[in-house]
């Protein structure tokens, strides 16, 4: 039984393809042709406190990041948690710089838990700021769970994940 278990296994893997990097091997992998566009890969989602602890390895990069957003007079802020925004802990934050769009509905997405993609910038070094830096650029803005989601600069109203 043992053995026509083995037999079965190398009968697959021989047929995918998959046996080609084993030694002795006669398979090669079927080479995929190059694609005939470049398709523009989304951003990069990332942890908040991975952005916080390591700054200078997301600036200037598209991401997105997942956080509890306060949507303030002056500027906006996104916390990794509730409980650091209802303590203003700002250690545990970055600054974001809102669309109109989204300051406009400031009741969607103002003390509620977001995935906003945008351009993160980190602060040089040599400025004592109170954050690490902030996402400016912010082209899609999504409340967790149940919500409107929002595509920029046209903006699209939504209450599914999926934006048309």
């Amino acid at each position: 039984m043992k053995n026509l278990f083995l037999i079965a296994v190398s009968g697959l893997l021989l047929g995918s393809g998959c046996m080609s990097m084993f030694p002795g091997s006669s398979n090669s992998f079927r080479q995929q042709p190059p694609p005939t566009f470049r398709q523009q890969s989304p951003p990069t989602v990332v942890s908040l406190l991975s952005v916080i602890a390591n700054p200078a390895t997301f600036s200037d990069q598209e991401l997105g990041v997942v956080g509890f957003l306060r949507i303030g007079k002056d500027h906006s802020l996104l916390f990794v948690s509730e409980e650091n925004a209802k303590n203003y802990l700002l250690a545990n934050a970055i600054r974001v710089k809102l669309p109109n769009e989204v300051l406009l509905r400031s009741g969607d997405f103002n003390s509620r838990y977001v995935v906003l993609f945008g351009m993160f910038k980190s602060m040089p070094d040599d400025i004592n700021a109170l954050t690490v830096g902030w996402l400016n650029n912010v082209s899609r803005c999504m409340t967790m769970g149940v919500g409107p989601v929002y595509t920029f600069p046209e903006t699209v109203v939504s209450d599914d994940w999926e934006v048309e």
